[in-house]
């Protein structure tokens, strides 16, 4: 066993690194020097905790295996990565954790959204079912109100003086269009002696020809 710093004597704190003295491991794991050893009355009381003493083991390489592991150096080791995994798995469930309390919020969401949207749907309809009664009732009202189908006029019943007086213009109209009918068309002659033929020797610009054209007319070189 190599010898390391920590180990001394957990009465008299003699260093085992000084290898001056046998030390030895009692059953209850404290750590006695070989002149401390003579206060556990010969071994079987331990000075420090005073509990009843099972065995007790020099420090040396032939130690028992289960003894031995106490004193090794490399154990801290393998704790620092066990520590580490620990700590490493223990986030990982954190994480694994948050990860399912998130999924169930958003479940949750998502549910009373679906009931919203259901509510909306059933309004929506029931509106859509008014309307369609609504619809079906003035097309009725059209149909027993047109005289297309047999029904009234759109308009209010005629008093009596309106009819007559509407029957009277009626009439008038009538004879008047029959009037324009018969009437002569006159045929329009127009008036020969009124129309006057112009003069073709006005205003006419010299010529060669009828011998108007003089020395004046030609223009200067």
């Amino acid at each position: 066993m190599s010898a390391t710093r920590w180990i001394h004597c957990n009465i008299c704190f003699h260093l085992l690194s000084r290898k001056e003295r046998k030390f030895y491991h009692l059953s209850c794991r404290h750590v006695l020097c070989k002149q401390c050893m003579a206060k556990t009355n010969r071994g079987t009381i331990c000075p420090v905790c005073e509990k009843p003493l099972e065995r007790f083991t020099e420090l040396n390489n032939q130690m028992d295996r289960k003894e031995k592991m106490f004193y090794d150096s490399s154990s801290l080791k393998v704790l620092s990565v066990a520590y580490q995994s620990v700590i490493f798995q223990h986030k990982q469930r954190e994480n694994m954790i948050r990860g399912i309390l998130r999924c169930r919020t958003a479940i949750l969401q998502m549910k009373e959204m679906e009931d919203s949207l259901r509510q909306k749907i059933v309004e929506t309809q029931r509106r859509y079912e008014k309307f369609r009664t609504y619809r079906r009732n003035l097309q009725e009202t059209l149909r027993q109100m047109s005289p297309r189908y047999g029904g009234g006029p759109l308009m209010g019943p005629v008093s009596g003086r309106n009819h007559t007086s509407a029957l009277s213009n009626r009439d008038s109209d009538t004879a008047s269009r029959r009037n324009e009918r018969n009437r002569p068309v006159s045929k329009m002659s127009p008036n020969v002696d009124s129309f006057e033929t112009p003069s073709l020797t006005t205003n006419r610009p010299p010529s060669i020809m009828d011998g108007s054209f003089t020395r004046q007319h030609v223009p200067p070189v």
